[in-house]
């Protein structure tokens, strides 16, 4: 930064924000994204660690303004981070209660994942959507989104994410008396994260 080296500078602090904001380092994460915002203009993945970081830390109303200044800035050749941008602001429409506008922003994200094959986020982006219409009491719908996920999840040997839906599913068995279902999935969630 001290340099002028923008692009350089806007690399490093995009990697570095990245990574800190997966060790829960987020104070860090808003300082230097800040700064290296301040100093060389915004840069689509800087403001989408910047909202991230800011929503963990309570801060949603600024996250949801970077998240929306990161979805407009950012070029459609970078499918993967536009999803996930789209992903992330409809997490927190769906916190504030506006349903619709989480979904519609789902929506977008799944169809940007599946056009590039991301399948890993597809199943998160099914996950998400499934549990919105578990709320609305929409439970068909719910389910055949949550078993979706779960095959995706199955597929690519992500044990922790199956284990996370199979766990969904099998509270919604509960909840509708279908208890002997709800047994099974827990006991296949419980089989699944074992260690070996």
């Amino acid at each position: 930064m001290a340099g002028g080296e923008g692009e350089i500078a806007v690399e490093i602090a995009f990697d570095l924000t990245a990574g800190w904001n997966n060790r829960s380092r987020f104070r860090e994460v808003i300082i230097l994204c800040e700064e290296t915002l301040k100093t060389f203009g915004d840069d689509y993945r800087l403001l989408h660690n910047l909202a991230r970081g800011e929503e963990i830390l309570g801060d949603v109303e600024k996250a949801l303004k970077n998240f929306q200044q990161a979805s407009e800035v950012c070029p459609d050749e970078d499918a993967k981070v536009k999803s996930a941008i789209l992903h992330n602001m409809a997490r927190i429409y769906a916190s504030q209660g506006q349903i619709k506008e989480s979904l519609s922003l789902y929506k977008a994200s799944l169809e940007i994942k599946e056009s590039i094959g991301d399948v890993q986020g597809k199943a998160a982006t099914l996950h998400q959507m499934a549990g919105i219409y578990a709320v609305q009491g929409r439970i068909e719908e719910a389910l055949s989104l949550y078993k979706e996920s779960a095959d995706i999840e199955e597929s690519i040997g992500n044990v922790q994410g199956k284990a996370a839906t199979l766990h969904q599913m099998a509270g919604i068995y509960e909840d509708q008396g279908q208890i002997e279902e709800a047994l099974h999935l827990q006991a296949e969630k419980d089989f699944r994260t074992l260690p070996t």
